[in-house]
């Protein structure tokens, strides 16, 4: 009992927060009400929800999402949520930790604690949505400590069964966006380093996604939206792997931009294109 009134008031208190106030298509540059854009995302294939993380607005808003698509195509028990923060490399701890959330055997922040980091609690409504429907939870990324190891010694130095056959290191256009997003302050070689380390999550994720894209057949992707804006990094990775509908979304909070940002993530960048199919908004 103690626990569900926990559930209880932590999805009232979060539902406080998480407005979704704008759905912008970038196609049609026009924006367009929630249940137009519920009814556009595909029934089957991957939906990728690019996120800012550790935002309760913005994870709130990617539960609702997951779960207006779930009951309008009636696929409870048939999706899967891939999540970034969790290791493929646990994917049997995951598997023995999710089963007893599932039958309330324990609590979401005992689930986080032990398969993430403890401090991840704005994913709570993610994760009980996830519960409410009986998806399945996979994790797509390897751990920091094998990173750092790339950082460090280079990607000859970890398991080479870690690297996946069709891994390659990012273009121009990605590597300059990520230049940009670490300060333009290290030295070049530094990003070189971190910049493979970074597409090697790239490769990574795309490679765990494909593997178990027909487990169910829709699939929801959370991943830090660097990994997936303007088409590049995960899902341009994902798109040559994979023949199924691959949409992005692009999910922000107000208080983080100002109203000329928000004008320019909605339009076509000159260098790099649209940012993705549809750009959530919330406050």
């Amino acid at each position: 009992m103690k626990k569900l009134i926990a559930t209880i008031l932590i999805l009232l208190s979060l539902n406080s927060f998480g407005k979704i106030t704008e759905v912008f298509d970038t196609r049609t540059q026009k924006s367009i009400n929630f249940y137009n854009f519920i009814k556009n995302l595909p029934s089957s294939g991957h939906i990728i929800l690019g996120e800012f993380h550790n935002i309760t607005q913005i994870q709130f808003a990617q539960s609702k999402i997951i779960q207006e698509k779930i009951i309008l195509e009636g696929t409870q028990k048939n999706f899967s949520i891939h999540w970034e923060f969790l290791n493929h490399t646990d994917q049997n701890k995951i598997d023995e930790l999710y089963t007893k959330f599932k039958n309330d055997q324990i609590s979401f922040e005992e689930l986080i604690k032990n398969i993430s980091n403890p401090n991840n609690q704005t994913y709570a409504p993610i994760f009980e949505t996830l519960k409410k429907y009986s998806g399945e939870l996979f994790g797509i990324n390897i751990p920091r400590s094998i990173k750092q190891k790339v950082i460090k010694e280079g990607i000859d130095s970890i398991d080479q069964t870690l690297i996946p056959y069709h891994h390659y290191v990012g273009g121009n256009n990605y590597k300059k966006r990520f230049v940009d997003a670490m300060g333009g302050h290290a030295p070049a070689d530094v990003i070189d380093k971190y910049f493979l380390a970074q597409c090697l999550t790239d490769s990574v994720m795309a490679d765990q996604i494909y593997k178990n894209e027909f487990v169910n057949p829709l699939n929801f992707i959370i991943a830090g939206s660097f990994h997936t804006d303007y088409y590049d990094g995960t899902t341009t990775r994902l798109k040559s792997l994979s023949k199924q509908n691959i949409v992005t979304l692009k999910i922000i909070n107000k208080s983080m931009h100002s109203q000329e940002d928000i004008n320019s993530l909605k339009r076509s960048n000159d260098e790099y294109g649209l940012i993705a199919d549809y750009i959530v908004i919330t406050e």
